[in-house]
């Protein structure tokens, strides 16, 4: 079981770096290609943008086409649009390189979950679809650090491409596996038109979905103020507001691993455990922060606890979907969520705009106890 799902999960962090490379690149990239700053932050955005728009479709679709199939297909979209990435003339053919990758994540995204969970055996598969949830910070910490790390030595073309060899590695993986679809046959819809469930159940699905997405707004739209935050308001270095970022980002895999140890048992409990101090805590981070080291760690605090509900969502969703939901509830999640990060940065960076810092805290708490209500509602009993 575990190999098979460890495999999955690397498909997983090989999507999300793909947000992190490109985070890391886009300054070498604006350079050499001379991109307006609204420009390369598009390029950055554009993954979450295909989330965002296709989620709940894609997982629809990903059924009808077979999970194995779409993972390998996703695999193979990543790794063609990583070397046409690599040798890009211009911009056109960069930002459609760019589409096409954007496209690849979505197809790996939402095809590996549904993977996971068809592998794991009923009892334990809460917490193999908690450990999937960590795909996203690990993705991300990892796409990041390999890419600046590398950039440092090597050209930024060499690196696109590097990544795309990865995706060739783990393409090959998984068809040497070779039995990724039969596993996923029995958890996908049987044929289109089928039920997806109870009508209460598809709508704690829809609640448990945009509670995900308020939990987006609420983190990503923090870490990517937090380097600014404590830049401007605290005066630290850029190098360290950086690291302090990535560290609250890896934070979240402790949730993570909560939920996978056990708290998957209390969903409501691990809920409010989670997302009610993360609620205190980016209210206080931007109040009325208690110096440089007190700040960073209130960061690193409401990432860690909030993770819980990361790693909740994934272990609940399949339970809540059923096996012919789980494919449209998969992609639906993944719609949300990149909805959230999509908009969570601007809406962050507006309250800040409207009311200085603590507004921020206030409208990232706000955030956070709407995925908690929200939560809490597509978890009650019966």
């Amino acid at each position: 079981m575990w190999p098979r799902i460890i495999l999955l999960w690397l498909c997983g962090v090989l999507a999300a770096a793909m947000l992190g490379k490109m985070a890391a690149l886009s300054p070498l990239l604006a350079r050499e290609l001379a991109l307006p700053l609204a420009a390369a932050a598009t390029l950055v955005s554009m993954v979450d943008g295909a989330g965002a728009l296709f989620g709940a479709a894609s997982g629809t679709l990903a059924a009808r086409l077979g999970q194995g199939r779409t993972l390998a297909l996703g695999l193979g979209l990543i790794a063609a649009a990583g070397l046409a990435e690599a040798w890009a003339p211009g911009r056109a053919a960069l930002f459609a390189a760019r589409a096409v990758e954007a496209l690849g994540y979505l197809a790996v995204v939402v095809s590996a979950p549904v993977l996971v969970a068809a592998a794991a055996p009923p009892g334990r598969r809460a917490g193999a679809m908690a450990f999937w949830g960590s795909f996203v910070p690990v993705g991300l910490m990892l796409g990041a650090a390999i890419s600046g790390g590398a950039a440092e030595w090597l050209p930024w073309r060499w690196v696109l491409a590097g990544w795309s060899l990865a995706a060739l590695a783990l393409l090959a993986a998984v068809a040497a596996a070779g039995r990724a679809a039969p596993f996923a046959e029995r958890f996908a819809p049987e044929a289109p038109g089928t039920p997806e469930g109870p009508p209460l159940r598809r709508g704690r699905v829809w609640l448990l979905a945009a509670g995900f997405g308020a939990y987006a707004v609420f983190e990503i739209g923090m870490l990517a103020l937090l380097p600014e935050f404590l830049t401007a308001r605290l005066g630290a270095e850029v190098g360290f507001a950086g690291a302090a970022a990535g560290a609250a980002s890896v934070a979240a895999i402790a949730g993570i691993a909560a939920v996978g140890l056990g708290a998957a048992r209390r969903p409501r409990l691990a809920t409010a455990a989670g997302l009610a101090p993360s609620a205190a805590m980016a209210a206080a981070l931007f109040a009325a922060p208690p110096g440089l080291a007190g700040a960073t760690a209130l960061a690193i605090g409401a990432n860690a606890f909030s993770g819980a509900f990361a790693g909740l969502a994934f272990a609940a969703m399949p339970g809540l979907a059923g096996p012919r939901g789980f494919a449209f509830a998969n992609g639906l999640m993944t719609q949300f969520g990149a909805s959230g990060a999509f908009l969570g940065p601007p809406l962050y960076a507006g309250a800040v705009a409207l009311g200085g810092w603590p507004a921020a805290g206030a409208f990232g708490a706000a955030a956070c106890l709407a995925g908690l209500a929200l939560a809490l509602a597509a978890l009650r009993r019966g």
